[in-house]
């Protein structure tokens, strides 16, 4: 298995490691602010940022609503029943039991054509709709939907998803990485 690449910026080569931390994780205040006035340096990265930000607050919102405000720091959305239906099948013997049992722990991270710039248009985030979502997020390869759906139900952290998932951490960002990008275009209707 080859190691996984992060695309960089093609303006300031910053990694989307970085990037897809900050537009995934929570972090302290200062280093928030720290990277918001950093992305006043990159006109690239910032919209990426505010891009791909927006959608995962669509999507969270529609696809799990709640009475707080997305991004809801917690796991009030999970809820196993709901999770499994994204990955069941025509046997009920053969159905997933457990989070854990939905994700394929051998996964390849090895890298694929996945640009740093979001290409979907500012206008696409008009369809972000609970409909195309479910649909997005049944094409998504397995390791991929668990990932992003945990993701999009509430589990805000790699720390949390990994424990969900019963898998190393270090595994956890590129396939929120892709998996949300995956989620992007098929929502939003634009080539991965």
């Amino acid at each position: 298995m080859s190691k996984f690449v992060w695309p960089l910026c093609p303006q300031c080569e910053l990694s989307s490691s970085t990037m897809n931390a900050f537009i995934t994780q929570r972090f302290d205040l200062a280093k928030r602010v720290e990277f918001k006035i950093s992305l006043g340096n990159c006109p690239v990265c910032s919209d990426v940022y505010h891009r791909e930000r927006e959608f995962l607050v669509l999507a969270s919102a529609e696809l799990y609503p709640t009475k707080y405000e997305p991004p809801v720091n917690s796991e009030e959305r999970l809820c196993l029943s709901d999770f499994l239906q994204f990955f069941q099948d025509e046997t009920a013997e053969n159905s997933p039991s457990s989070y854990a049992e939905c994700f394929d722990h051998r996964i390849d991270l090895s890298s694929e054509d996945r640009g740093y710039v979001s290409d979907f248009p500012k206008d696409a985030l008009g369809l972000v709709t609970r409909q195309r979502i479910v649909s997005a997020l049944r094409e998504l390869p397995k390791a991929e939907r668990a990932v992003t759906l945990l993701y999009l139900m509430g589990v805000r952290s790699f720390a949390g998803l990994a424990e969900k998932l019963r898998c190393q951490e270090p595994v956890v960002g590129p396939l929120l990485f892709r998996g949300r990008r995956r989620l992007q275009a098929g929502v939003c209707g634009v080539s991965p």
